[in-house]
């Protein structure tokens, strides 16, 4: 899921993807998914450390 969310965001900020759905915040909807794509990441190596 950390990939998949990561890849999107990539995706909302480097391509026109989605440019029709989210006109405005297709940079922050990116910037948003990266973050929470870090967060979890750092969640799932916590857990195991």
């Amino acid at each position: 899921m950390v990939a998949l969310y990561l890849g999107i965001g990539l995706l909302f900020l480097f391509t026109d993807i989605a440019i029709q759905t989210f006109p405005i915040y297709r940079e922050a909807v990116g910037g948003l998914l990266i973050f929470y794509a870090a967060f979890r990441l750092y969640l799932i190596i916590k857990k195991k450390v």
